[in-house]
């Protein structure tokens, strides 16, 4: 395991959040968790679609999404390193991951066996084999009823903690050029033999794993663990590599029914300007407008908590301007008592526990030495 090694944290964009969260990535969270629910919303209104509108120009809900991932790769190295333990990284991200999701999933489940889920009846046939592909997000892989609409995006924040962890232990987390030119070589051989055996990866969801690597690289740049010029060479190299793996994900095999190539790119695109425009800005006042931080704290209970509202907005048939009139509050009440009922205590709890377990050994230590 890892030596304990000093990690730097930087005060910059730091002062106007509690607990030393970074104000700019509250405020990320927040814009991301606004777009998804107004890609979903204007869906659901019937304003637009995926070939109406400005559908085949841009998805908001794919802005927001990847937005989360640059995300995820600036602050989850924070937090392993910071845990300096993978056993304590992992108990902090169960606690914070699972308890609303298996909320939710419980609440849908509950809306399907009376009839008012968003599946028919009969839709689930192993019970066991369907709760346990939950359990790991692989729902969507088997193509089984997904209960937790949202939560395709968490298996690869997962797959992202679990490579985090693997480089971790490897004692590799912090040789940024080894995991950039590993990223790159990755993506261009899997693009590669995508098109070269005409074999269909998904090479989107490989993209945003790669844009977990560049949030990382923003992050070891902001503790001044790589220089500038490295900093630029290495995120310029990822992002060049994403550029054919979304050309031939979504342009070679073309999937209309999911984006059109031009608005994959252009999402993209927005993503990242979105992302490294609040990085460089992150020590200005604008970072720190407290709805915008107020939403970032409970963006993961808009995100999960969102398509459930929905659900339920569709069973009356609602849409237009009431379909969203009634989702973004309903949405945002619903997401702050959530975030105060079952994220909160049980992000709390781990840490209550290691202070508790803290204060036994200081006053056992202590009591030894005044034996």
């Amino acid at each position: 395991m890892p030596k304990p090694e000093e990690i730097r944290l930087p005060n910059a964009g730091r002062a106007a959040t509690s607990g030393g969260r970074y104000a700019f990535i509250d405020v990320l969270r927040g814009v991301a968790a606004l777009l998804v629910i107004f890609q979903h919303g204007g869906e659901g209104a019937g304003w637009f679609s995926i070939n109406t509108g400005f559908g085949p120009w841009i998805n908001f809900g794919q802005v927001g999404v990847l937005t989360f991932f640059l995300v995820s790769g600036f602050v989850i190295p924070l937090s392993l390193e910071r845990a300096n333990a993978l056993g304590r990284f992992w108990k902090h991200r169960i606690f914070r991951i699972y308890p609303l999701y298996l909320a939710i999933f419980a609440f849908e489940f509950a809306l399907y066996l009376i009839g008012y889920g968003a599946y028919p009846p009969g839709a689930v046939h192993n019970f066991g084999y369907f709760v346990l592909l939950h359990l790991f997000f692989l729902q969507d892989y088997a193509h089984l009823p997904n209960f937790v609409s949202a939560s395709w995006t968490l298996s690869m924040e997962f797959a992202w903690y679990i490579l985090l962890s693997f480089a971790f232990a490897l004692r590799v987390n912090r040789r940024s050029v080894l995991l950039a030119s590993l990223t790159v070589a990755g993506l261009l051989a899997l693009s590669i033999a995508s098109y070269v055996l005409h074999l269909r990866i998904p090479l989107g969801r490989f993209g945003i794993v790669a844009s977990c690597v560049v949030g990382l690289l923003f992050y070891r740049r902001h503790t001044h663990e790589i220089s500038q010029l490295s900093f630029l060479i290495l995120v310029g190299s990822i992002m060049l590599a994403i550029v054919p793996a979304l050309f031939i994900g979504f342009g070679v095999f073309q999937r209309p029914e999911i984006a059109t190539v031009q608005s994959v790119f252009i999402s993209w695109g927005v993503a990242y300007l979105l992302f490294i425009g609040c990085y460089a800005a992150r020590e200005r006042s604008i970072m720190q407008l407290k709805p915008l931080l107020g939403l970032g704290t409970i963006s993961y209970s808009l995100y999960l908590v969102h398509p459930t509202v929905q659900n339920l907005i569709g069973l009356a048939n609602i849409e237009g301007w009431l379909h969203v009139a009634i989702l973004c509050p309903a949405t945002l009440a619903l997401s702050y008592l959530t975030y105060r009922f079952i994220e909160k205590p049980a992000i709390d709890y781990p840490r209550r526990m290691e202070r508790k377990k803290k204060a036994r050994l200081e006053i056992n230590g202590q009591a030894l030495a005044n034996d």
